[in-house]
C-alpha cells in the first residue's frame, strides 16, 4: 500500500463476513453450540444487570467483566476453529473444550487482558 492510501475497508469487510457465512455452513455444529451458549450466558447475566436509565455501579462492571471472562473462556474453541479456518482452512468437526491445551490457553489469556482492559 502507497502512502497515504487507506485500506479498502469495505472489500475486507464482506470478505470477512463471506468468511464467516462460509464457516457457518461448514461447521454449524460449533458454531450453533456458541450461539446457545451466548443465549444461556446471557439469560443467566440479566436479572443481575440493573436497569437502562440506572448507573452502573462497582458490582454491575465486576459482574460484567466476570462475565465476559466467563464468556471468553466458553468461547475460546470457537475462536481457534475460526481461525483455522480462515487461515488453515481446516473445518473443525466438534466443540473442543481443552484449557491444557497451550493454543487454548493463549487465546483465553488474550481474552481476559481484553476483558480487563474494557473494565479499566
Amino acid at each position: 500500500m502507497a502512502a497515504g492510501e487507506h485500506p479498502p475497508i469495505v472489500e475486507l469487510t464482506i470478505q470477512g463476513w463471506r468468511y464467516a457465512f462460509v464457516a457457518l455452513s461448514r461447521m454449524p455444529a460449533v458454531l450453533g453450540l456458541a450461539m446457545l451458549i451466548m443465549f444461556a450466558l446471557n439469560v443467566a447475566t440479566l436479572p443481575l444487570f440493573p436497569g437502562p436509565q440506572a448507573e452502573p455501579g462497582f458490582a454491575a462492571q465486576a459482574i460484567g467483566t466476570l462475565s465476559g471472562i466467563v464468556t471468553g473462556f466458553l468461547l475460546t474453541p470457537v475462536a481457534i476453529a475460526m481461525h483455522r479456518f480462515v487461515l488453515l482452512g481446516e473445518v473443525a468437526q466438534r466443540y473442543a473444550l481443552a484449557p491444557s491445551e497451550p493454543r487454548f490457553m493463549r487465546f483465553f489469556v488474550f481474552t481476559v487482558v481484553y476483558q480487563l482492559l474494557i473494565g479499566v
